[in-house]
This record gives structure tokens, C-alpha cells and sequence, in this order.
């Protein structure tokens, strides 16, 4: 039973090209896993609705699908939850979806030795001055007095 577990798990790891193809997958070894805990185990079901929809939602960014799943029993049947991710996400693979995500970056975030995308420029070593230079060429051309 452990393997079979295991296997629910890896069909939700295994990349996917659309969202059907990964709810076929995930079904497909759901009811495979419950027969045989009906069988073997006296009529318990190993991996629930609600479980394998919770599964699958967490494989997608919350902010398309959060509002529009009801957190009740019958909400998160796992066909509900495919109809939902059918027309969230439409015939997107993993890869897109997962570049739909947005990237956070930090508000005083400035990335170092690129002179146009910073928002600070680094302050330059003050070389100390001496009295009497001249400040158009640097002292060279002025000669010292006296």
C-alpha cells in the first residue's frame, strides 16, 4: 500500500501538458489505490475527494483559483476542482504555469554594477585636495607657488 501511495504522489510530480492529462493521472491512481484498500483493507478508502483535490490545488498559483473554490465537502470533489482548474488554466502545461507566477522582489532591492538599473550610484573615493589646485584640470598644469 505504501508503494501505491507513493505512486499517487508521484503522479502529481510528473510534469504535465495539460490540466486533463494531469487529472486523468491523478484519478486514474486515486481509484486504483481505493479498490484496493476496499479489498484489502475491509472497505476503507485510502485517499479521499477532498484530499486528492487539496493535492492537486496546491500544484497551482493560489492567486487564479483562490476565491473561486467553496471550502465545504462538496466543494472540493475532485470534479469540481478540475472544472474549475480546466477553466482557470485552460490547456496550459506545467511550465506555463509555473512562469504565470509572480517573481517577488524586495521594495530597496538594487542590484550591484549596473549602472542604469540602479537607483544609487556609488560614491566615488574622495582623493583629498590640496590648497591651490585647479579644479578644471586637477592641479596638473598649476605650478606651485613658492
Amino acid at each position: 500500500m505504501v508503494a501505491m501511495i507513493a505512486e499517487f504522489e508521484a503522479a502529481l510530480v510528473k510534469d504535465f501538458t495539460s490540466v486533463v492529462d494531469l487529472m486523468v493521472r491523478v484519478k486514474e491512481a486515486r481509484n486504483r489505490i481505493n479498490r484496493l484498500s476496499r479489498e484489502n483493507l475491509k472497505g476503507v478508502t485510502m485517499i479521499s475527494h477532498q484530499y486528492a483535490a487539496m493535492r492537486v490545488l496546491s500544484l497551482f498559483p493560489s492567486q487564479y483559483w483562490g476565491n473561486n473554490v467553496v471550502y465545504s465537502v462538496e466543494g472540493l470533489h475532485l470534479d469540481r476542482v478540475e472544472d474549475l482548474l480546466r477553466n482557470v488554466f485552460t490547456n496550459k502545461s506545467r511550465g506555463q504555469i509555473e512562469a504565470m507566477q509572480a517573481q517577488p522582489v524586495p521594495v530597496n532591492y538594487a542590484a550591484s554594477n549596473r549602472a542604469l538599473d540602479k537607483r544609487k550610484g556609488r560614491e566615488e573615493e574622495a582623493r583629498p585636495k590640496k590648497g591651490g589646485e585647479c579644479f578644471y584640470c586637477e592641479g596638473r598644469r598649476t605650478a606651485a607657488k613658492g
